[in-house]
């Protein structure tokens, strides 16, 4: 089964999700044709009735029942037969299927750019591409390099931004890797906490945390 559209949630996190490199890279899902589609969508504090909502709600009755958890693989077991008919499906990301899109977008896409409703208003009165004031993003192939954006989910008002530095440039996916095969350094009272808390780890899951151990302080090292 392919899709030809995607909808994404998240929270308002600007260092994880709500910045220029997500965005970009979801126009270039859509400017390359992988989707028809894709929309951002940032629900605000209490937002208990969206249809992700309902997902997480049959997650966290199984994460109820749970007395813990030690590693990332019994998270992903957990999640996915908490679904009676399977329809959840987790990925596992290492660091070879993080590509570099924060030094790419750059090349193909702008940062500001003035809306086109308001471009051709007093300076003043017009409208930069400020995402951190947004709640809703859609990208559509049909019209490359564009994201209508809103100041809230399904909003009834829509600023239009042309993000593309030129339609005619052929999209190219980053191939670079952000990360190396170490990763990066974990911070290091996170890591002093999970040293103090191998003691209580049953054997059988140590190796999970020492190997986090051992990579942050070569990762350190090198850095």
């Amino acid at each position: 089964m392919t899709y030809d559209e995607l909808h994404v949630y998240a929270d308002n996190c600007g260092g994880q999700n709500k910045n220029h490199a997500v965005s970009r890279f979801f126009l270039a899902l859509t400017d390359t044709g992988r989707f028809k589609k894709v929309k951002q969508f940032f629900p605000v504090v209490g937002h208990s009735y969206s249809s992700c909502d309902r997902d997480f709600a049959i997650i966290k009755r199984s994460l109820r029942k749970c007395n813990r958890l030690y590693t990332n693989r019994e998270l992903t077991e957990l999640i996915i037969k908490s679904s009676v008919d399977q329809k959840f499906t987790v990925v596992e990301v290492d660091e070879k299927m993080i590509l570099d899109f924060q030094s790419w977008w750059g090349k193909y896409y702008k940062r500001s750019p003035i809306s086109q409703e308001t471009k051709r208003k007093p300076k003043q009165q017009q409208t930069s591409f400020g995402i951190s004031s947004y709640y809703h993003f859609e990208y559509d192939t049909a019209a490359k390099g564009v994201c209508k954006a809103m100041s809230c989910i399904n909003g009834l008002k829509v600023n239009t931004f042309c993000l593309a530095n030129s339609t005619q440039t052929p999209i190219q996916l980053p191939q670079n890797l952000l990360y190396t095969d170490i990763g990066v350094p974990m911070n290091p009272a996170k890591l002093e906490d999970i040293q103090k808390t191998l003691d209580y780890i049953p054997d059988e899951h140590k190796d999970y945390y020492l190997d986090i151990i051992s990579k942050s302080i070569v990762t350190s090292y090198i850095d």
